[in-house]
């Protein structure tokens, strides 16, 4: 697995912090939110520099939009830019109320979406969609339907832990051995519940706060004995959404995830329990 940092910047001197740790402080890349790389999607050529330094701050292109004629030319432009500067892929997030969907929609969605990702791939790209809280894509039930529709291969999953505990689903780490078979990035982010005991009819949490990595009540023992019950060796990324402050939030982040990696890493030889005698 590879790990990379996520958070938005509130100012240019704020961006440069992020840029600037953390790559020392142990992640391998960033995905980027849109305000970080939206300068260069009219002049793409002024990114080159900048990937060709430090080909990691690209990692992944976090975008959201709708999929009307013009929510496509935007997603295109952003796959556009993300194959110029070697992005592994473009993570989606659908700008749609999920109050307005029936299941017809998600199916149209899903073609829409393997055309746009199988363009994607011929440009050495990917996209992934982001499941997402109040999205059409926001239960594993939608997931579901979304695959059984997609052109196989041709987009992937993001699920967000913090998103699909706010849809009320308490075990984060069932989900992703569920679809284990078409993930390919995992955020990881935590949140708070703030009105205990209260849910909407669909079963999701009423209310709630995202909160720095390991200080809310996502349960993510789970989720890693899900990640290394599957084998999977994709894109681990801290998710900082909380906002708190990004030098601290990549240290501690950081240690949160290496630290429940290595519980989940069997002992080396010569240090398992011996049987006794």
């Amino acid at each position: 697995m590879k790990l990379a940092f996520s958070a938005p910047t509130r100012s240019a001197s704020e961006q440069e912090v992020l840029f600037s740790n953390y790559r020392e402080c142990g992640y391998e890349g960033l995905q980027l939110k849109a305000g970080q790389y939206v300068s260069y999607l009219d002049d793409q050529v002024s990114a080159l520099p900048a990937a060709r330094e430090d080909p990691g701050r690209f990692s992944g292109l976090i975008f959201g939009g709708s999929l009307d004629d013009t929510g496509q030319e935007e997603l295109r432009k952003v796959l556009d830019l993300a194959a110029r500067v070697r992005s592994e892929r473009v993570i989606f997030c659908h700008g749609f109320p999920k109050d307005q969907v029936t299941p017809d929609d998600i199916r149209r969605f899903a073609s829409v979406l393997s055309r746009l990702g199988s363009d994607a791939q011929d440009r050495g790209t990917r996209l992934s969609l982001h499941h997402h809280y109040g999205q059409p894509v926001m239960f594993p039930d939608d997931i579901r339907l979304f695959f059984d529709h997609v052109e196989p291969g041709s987009v992937g999953l993001t699920i967000d832990t913090a998103h699909m505990w706010m849809a009320g689903q308490d075990d984060v780490g069932a989900v992703l051995e569920q679809f284990a078979p078409v993930l390919d990035n995992v955020h990881l982010k935590d949140c708070r519940d703030d009105a205990p005991g209260e849910t909407l009819p669909s079963g999701a949490r009423r209310a709630t706060t995202f909160m720095p990595l390991g200080q809310g009540e996502v349960d993510f023992e789970p989720v890693f004995r899900a990640l290394s019950a599957t084998g999977y060796s994709g894109w681990l990324c801290v998710d900082e959404e909380s906002g708190a402050d990004i030098r601290t939030s990549l240290k501690l982040s950081r240690q949160f995830v290496v630290d429940r990696l290595a519980r989940r890493r069997p002992a080396p030889v010569g240090e398992a329990e011996r049987p006794g005698p």
